[in-house]
């Protein structure tokens, strides 16, 4: 079952990049296909900061660094703050949870300055291998984001973009809504849990998640 989820994550990850190569001239359709990669990483990235994969550890940390990659995020920062979230929900050093503990227009009012905290803090908590994983990561999403606004073509630049709104407003959309999912949205999630996403399965299972983190997300659907 972890083998299969984890070439289920491949392959969404790895449609989604060629779909966006294949459309990459046309500006809207481009942003609509960024976003659809940035989330295919985000529940990669999701299940293997969680070790959900049951992949070897090497491996695994290859994988989160790379898959991350994909969103410009640091798998290794993004995975300490998870998991510290997972530890202590919505405590004072929840920083990943603020959103969860204020109104959703708050939430998006002080998503740039959170995206800087929670990045500030899990350089804080790190220890030293850590690190040294954090510089890599940060180092790769520096050099693919300049190649990719310096190329001229249209598609890499809208992901790069499209990359930096979703960060900004993460406090929102990743901590705000899935805390605190209208019913709408809960009823479209529920109906869309065939895909494994993990934004998806975030607003459809949330308890169920937090209870069983180490489930992988594709399967909360059948929990």
């Amino acid at each position: 079952m972890k083998r299969l989820d984890t070439l289920l994550h491949l392959l969404r990850t790895g449609t989604a990049v060629a779909v966006l190569v294949m459309f990459r001239e046309h500006a809207l359709l481009a942003a609509v296909l960024a976003m659809g990669l940035y989330f295919a990483s985000f529940s990669f990235t999701h299940d293997l900061a969680h070790g959900a994969l049951r992949l070897p550890r090497r491996l695994n940390e290859w994988m989160l660094t790379i898959a991350s990659l994909l969103s410009l995020v640091s798998g290794h920062s993004m995975r300490l703050m998870h998991q510290r979230h997972h530890a202590r929900p919505l405590a004072k050093d929840d920083f990943e949870g603020v959103g969860a503990a204020v109104s959703l227009w708050r939430a998006v009012l002080v998503g740039p300055q959170n995206a800087v905290a929670v990045r500030t803090h899990a350089w804080g908590a790190a220890n030293r291998r850590e690190r040294r994983w954090i510089v890599l990561e940060y180092v790769l999403i520096g050099i693919a984001a300049a190649l990719a606004l310096s190329s001229g073509i249209v598609g890499l630049q809208v992901w790069v973009a499209a990359c930096l709104v979703l960060h900004l407003t993460a406090s929102a959309w990743a901590s705000h809504l899935p805390h605190h999912p209208p019913p709408l949205l809960r009823r479209i999630a529920l109906k869309l849990a065939w895909t494994g996403s993990a934004s998806v399965l975030g607003f459809a299972f949330h308890d169920e998640h937090h209870a069983q983190p180490r489930l992988p997300c594709r399967a909360l659907a059948g929990r």
